[in-house]
């Protein structure tokens, strides 16, 4: 007798856990998906703050003058470090290149960012004939410090337009039986350092979606299609069969567009055309 009620108690926890996290009763008949990035979507960098107060200002003027630019300078240094993780999984990123391994595994959640940054310096020491000029090196070891750090990462973002543009899709409501028009789902590359820091910061992102997809705890990184599969899988069945992905990574916007993942369609949008484009739809007024 207690083993039957053992087995129909895994029964019911496994009947709860595959269920569909969204409840439909609270939406209408066939409610609209809306994935959402968050960096450079609903928060960006006040690039003047984050050049002149974090870096300094030596450090912003010498950022015009390393090879190809501060990012691409930054970027090709380091995808020249090795992770410690052992895969062959590979990412596009920036400008069609592969993500750095670091920056891969971090927001896979399989290596933490206090280890990312051990490891970039320790490669940084090792390596200075790679770097042109001594303060080129001490300038990449700024910003990794920057990009590996949640609380001072985040301390230098801001909301964007966006954000608004999400909490207006999130309260559309129908007239008749005011139940909810949209969906709105965070699908955003993550590292598991910055979701508390996010949550502090910027309770709006957390406060106008229904749910919220990281890749840290996923072990996937955008544009993998398994992302989009798990945004989709916690929707009832009866959605609009377009899905709206905004998202201000070029590679992201493209390659979401070659999915056809559980039968939606899924349309990609820029920051900057995503109010005009919505508005077409009808889904904003």
């Amino acid at each position: 007798m207690r083993n039957s009620k053992f087995k129909l108690l895994l029964l019911s926890f496994f009947i709860t856990a595959n269920a569909y996290a969204i409840d439909k009763a609270e939406f209408v008949e066939n409610p609209t998906i809306i994935l959402v990035d968050i960096g450079g979507t609903l928060i960006n960098f006040d690039y003047f703050s984050l050049g002149f107060n974090y870096l300094g200002i030596v450090d912003s003027l010498r950022c015009l003058f390393v090879p190809n630019g501060a990012k691409n300078f930054y970027l090709d240094t380091l995808t020249q470090i090795q992770s410690p993780v052992k895969t062959d999984y590979n990412v596009k990123w920036f400008e069609g290149k592969s993500m750095p391994e670091l920056i891969r595994d971090s927001m896979a959640g399989k290596i933490s960012n206090e280890e990312c940054l051990k490891i970039a310096h320790e490669w940084a020491d090792k390596n200075k004939d790679k770097f042109s000029k001594p303060s080129h090196r001490e300038l990449f070891k700024k910003i990794i410090n920057l990009h590996f750090t949640a609380e001072v990462l985040i301390k230098y973002q801001q909301y964007t337009s966006i954000m608004g543009l999400t909490q207006k899709l999130y309260e559309a409501c129908d007239e008749k039986t005011g139940k909810r028009k949209n969906i709105i789902i965070i699908l955003s590359n993550q590292a598991k350092e910055m979701i508390e820091p996010l949550k502090k910061l910027f309770p709006k992102i957390f406060d106008y979606s229904d749910e919220q997809v990281f890749s840290c705890y996923e072990g996937f990184v955008k544009p993998d299609e398994k992302l989009f599969e798990k945004c989709l899988s916690l929707c009832p069945k009866t959605c609009n069969k377009t899905c709206y992905f905004i998202d201000d990574e070029k590679v992201n916007i493209e390659t979401s567009k070659t999915y056809n993942t559980l039968g939606y369609t899924i349309v990609g949008l820029y920051p900057n055309q995503a109010k005009k484009e919505l508005k077409v739809n009808g889904l904003i007024v």
